[in-house]
């Protein structure tokens, strides 16, 4: 039994006691009752599956209730900014962090001010936190990257000392224009991945690497040579 939450429902105890009124209404053997002096209400519910014969059990209000939907808060949430996003046309990087920076702000006040009302026991506001701390998770994995199901960069089979040992052998024999160290290693960082246990994994500090490359030896450089010779062979050139 779960019910769509966001903080507007515990910014006050009038709020946080219509939940309760409305767990009490689920109740199968009385529809209504006082629940201003009951903490942790207990129901009773339906339950049955096809076939059987119908049975009833006891939930309550806290752990059967309040808590799995606590538990979605900061998925509601984040359905809502890209919803949000979405009617406003901010489709641009510069706007949509923005609007995603203006969000945050606005949600850590809304739960100062709970905090504030002063009403709530230490195990809900925990986990009010908990779920603050999600939803900013999700807005900064989305704010990077907010299409994850469109490929952003190329993703090789080989690993990452070949890739960077490639881009290193282009620009050494002027198959690119020249390119530093530095450019050369934002390039592979931001547009390319390596081959790792049954995905992809993003590179990072490519720069010194390629730098290393240059140097006799460097970097295991003779390895990297014959595995990548291997994949250039006579086939690879007629398919």
């Amino acid at each position: 039994m779960e019910l769509a939450l966001s903080y507007l429902n515990f910014k006050s105890p009038d709020e946080f006691n219509k939940l309760k009124k409305y767990f009490v209404l689920g109740d199968i053997y009385q529809e209504s009752r006082d629940v201003l002096g009951d903490d942790n209400p207990i129901i009773w519910i339906n339950t049955y599956s096809k076939g059987e014969v119908d049975g009833a059990r006891d939930i309550q209000f806290f752990a059967d209730f309040l808590f799995p939907s606590i538990e979605q808060i900061h998925l509601n949430m984040f359905n809502n900014l890209k919803a949000m996003l979405f009617e406003k046309g901010l489709f641009d990087r510069e706007s949509r962090e923005e609007f995603i920076k203006e969000i945050i702000q606005r949600t850590r006040v809304q739960l100062k001010e709970i905090k504030s009302a002063g009403y709530l026991n230490l195990q809900v506001f925990g986990k009010l936190q908990e779920e603050q701390a999600k939803f900013e998770e999700l807005l900064e994995s989305y704010r990077v990257n907010p299409y994850p199901s469109v490929i952003t960069k190329l993703q090789f089979n080989w690993s990452r000392s070949e890739i960077e040992y490639f881009f290193h052998l282009l620009r050494e024999n002027k198959e690119i224009n020249y390119i530093s160290d530095a450019d050369l290693g934002r390039i592979i960082d931001n547009l390319c991945q390596f081959k790792q246990d049954k995905g992809y994994s993003d590179i990072k500090g490519s720069r010194k690497h390629i730098n290393d490359f240059k140097n006799d030896g460097g970097r295991g450089k003779e390895s990297v040579y014959k595995s990548l010779s291997k994949k250039f062979n006579k086939d690879f050139f007629n398919k």
